[in-house]
Order: structure tokens, then C-alpha cells, then sequence
């Protein structure tokens, strides 16, 4: 996820690329390290977010037991033009663990899939961007390859990931819960 030093290039890359969803699979604070830095309002129509480039209004939050919902409105300096943005923050899976419960990481990618035009980016964080992450990203791609080939080949699937980026898919624990 961003830090503090990067934020405006985290905005930058969601207003360049047109991003309206985002998973986060970290939380900003895990076992007393901090993984991520907010880069969203405290409150729902309160004090905006405010860079030296964008502006980040909260919106709506919803919360289920495993992740929020936050529907947000970013605008940049210098245009006319507001696009609305949602994060999907799933708050149960401890980095180099396994997620609470499948059908709640099930729950997340239905919503994060469904809620909006699947022809624009979503962008995946976690704190490394590599286990959760790379489960998550694995996650899709098996479905898409079931969905087309009637089965899934996860060494194949874990293997090209981890030829764009190493220690994709941290653990075998990842892999198995992938089943």
C-alpha cells in the first residue's frame, strides 16, 4: 500500500488510469508495524483528503464482518472532472496467514468484481504487494481459466505470476486455501 511520501503518486496512478476499484488487503496497522498509510477521509462527508494535486471525499462506508466498503469522489486541481471511487478493505487476513473464512475472501472478490465496469483497472494492494496480493490476483485468474477451460493448473498460474513478480503467492498455506 502507499506511504506518506507517496500518496500523490498512489492518486496520480488512480487518475491516470482511470481506476474506480480498489482492494486493500492490508490493514494500516498490523501487529504494531504499519503496512499502509490511509489515504482516505476519517469520515463519511467529513474533511476531505486534500494533496497538493487531488482531493478525497468519503462518501459512504459501509462495513460487514470481514471488509468495508468506502465509496469515495476524487477530483484533481485544475479539472472540471469528479470520479467516483470504491475500496474494498479486507480486514481479516494477517500478512503470511491465510484469510478468516474462504466464503469472506469469496464475498470481497464477488463484490470487487460485480459492483462496477469490468473494462476499467482495479488496483490490488496488500503491504509487499506479493501474498495477499499475489493470492488475490491468482484468485481471478484461476476463475477466469475455469470459467474458459473447464479446470485450473495453479503451479502454472503461481509460476507465470511470480515470473512478473518474485515471491508472488508467498506460501504454500496461500496455495492450498486456494482450492
Amino acid at each position: 500500500g502507499p506511504r506518506a511520501k507517496s500518496l500523490t503518486d498512489f492518486w496520480r496512478m488512480i487518475w491516470e488510469q482511470k481506476v474506480e476499484r480498489i482492494a486493500m488487503l492490508t490493514n494500516l496497522v498490523e501487529i504494531g508495524n504499519n503496512k499502509c498509510t490511509q489515504y482516505w477521509p476519517e469520515k463519511v462527508n467529513g474533511p476531505p483528503m486534500v494533496s497538493d494535486q487531488f482531493t478525497v471525499k468519503l462518501l459512504k462506508e459501509d462495513v460487514w464482518p470481514d471488509f468495508t466498503r468506502r465509496q469515495m469522489e476524487v477530483s484533481k486541481k485544475g479539472s472540471n472532472s469528479v470520479r467516483p471511487v470504491t475500496q474494498y478493505h479486507y480486514t481479516t487476513w494477517p500478512d503470511h496467514g491465510v484469510p478468516s473464512h474462504a466464503t469472506a475472501l469469496w464475498r470481497l472478490f464477488r463484490k470487487l468484481t460485480q459492483d462496477a465496469d469490468n473494462t476499467q483497472p482495479i488496483i490490488i494492494h496488500c503491504s509487499a504487494g506479493v501474498g495477499r496480493t499475489g493470492t488475490l490476483i491468482a484468485m481471478d485468474h484461476m476463475l477466469d481459466q475455469a470459467s474458459k477451460e473447464n479446470g485450473i493448473d495453479v503451479y502454472a498460474c503461481v509460476t507465470a505470476l511470480r515470473q512478473s513478480r518474485m515471491h508472488m503467492v508467498q506460501t504454500v498455506v496461500y496455495r492450498h486455501s486456494q482450492k
